[in-house]
């Protein structure tokens, strides 16, 4: 794996492989907004999980 800056193909599939099945890509409506947020790549693809997919069950309760 690299450490520095971009990850190379093999990364990314050893990365999301396990996961993928859980995600599809998002169209990215506005894109020049992209580049205006520090940290994204303007260029990235965007991809999207409803929670109850990864985490289906969630219970909300008053914290005291």
């Amino acid at each position: 794996m690299h450490l520095g800056g971009d990850a190379d193909v093999d990364d990314i599939n050893y990365c999301f492989d396990p996961v993928r099945d859980y995600f599809e890509e998002l169209p990215c409506q506005q894109r020049d907004i992209l580049k205006e947020v520090r940290g994204i790549h303007p260029n990235s693809t965007m991809y999207f999980s409803s929670r109850v997919i990864v985490l289906p069950y969630v219970e909300i309760r008053d914290a005291k």
